[in-house]
């Protein structure tokens, strides 16, 4: 008993203590790190931004553009979508979405705040410019209560419907040995370069 009492009264407990916070520290670091890392990325996303993509209405093919409002939610730690409709009926979907990063790519998961709809996106991670763009999939239920998946196009400056056109079909291709489709990988012109061809093509 003596001898028992004697090992433990000659136990260092100052080391460890100090021993049993490394972890500890360890672990904090990385999770504040990642904070850092992923509030950078966030307010990379928080703005305005304009979505285009194909969809389907009444079993005909639609093509849907729609301006995508992005708000960082402090409290919850998230982002608050709201994403309206650019039709002629200028119809409003309120979503609340988190965003996870997942290497090169961006993860959204949105749920419809007064109507029942959940969205998934995963996009390439936006790289800041004065032209940032963000392309994808998603995979949703079109007007027709199907599920679908479909190359999205988003950018923080605004196309016409030919030039944001030209990027979808362009930015996609199916490969028939998997049966999927993948991005095309090709270079997306920006803004300007692709004003300055629709000027030359209006010319002839």
């Amino acid at each position: 008993m003596e001898i028992i009492l004697k090992n433990f009264s000659e136990i260092n407990w100052v080391q460890v203590f100090a021993g049993s916070l490394i972890p500890v520290l360890i672990y904090f670091f990385q999770v504040i790190t990642t904070s850092v890392k992923n509030k950078k990325l966030n307010n990379c996303l928080v703005g305005d931004w304009y979505s285009y993509h194909y969809s389907r209405r009444n079993f005909n093919p639609t093509f849907r553009k729609a301006k995508w409002e992005i708000r960082a939610n402090y409290f919850r730690r998230s982002l608050v979508i709201k994403i309206t409709d650019e039709d002629k009926n200028k119809t409003e979907l309120k979503y609340f979405g988190r965003v996870k990063f997942d290497d090169n790519y961006i993860a959204i998961n949105l749920t419809g705040k007064n109507h029942s709809e959940i969205v998934q996106t995963r996009l390439l991670k936006p790289i800041p410019n004065d032209d940032t763009i963000m392309l994808g999939f998603e995979l949703a239920k079109d007007f027709d209560h199907e599920i679908y998946t479909s190359v999205v196009f988003i950018c923080k400056n605004k196309r016409t419907d030919n030039m944001a056109k030209t990027i979808l079909k362009e930015s996609v291709e199916w490969y028939e040995d998997e049966q999927c489709i993948r991005l095309s990988k090709k270079p997306v012109a920006t803004d300007s370069m692709q004003k300055k061809q629709e000027l030359n093509s209006n010319k002839y």
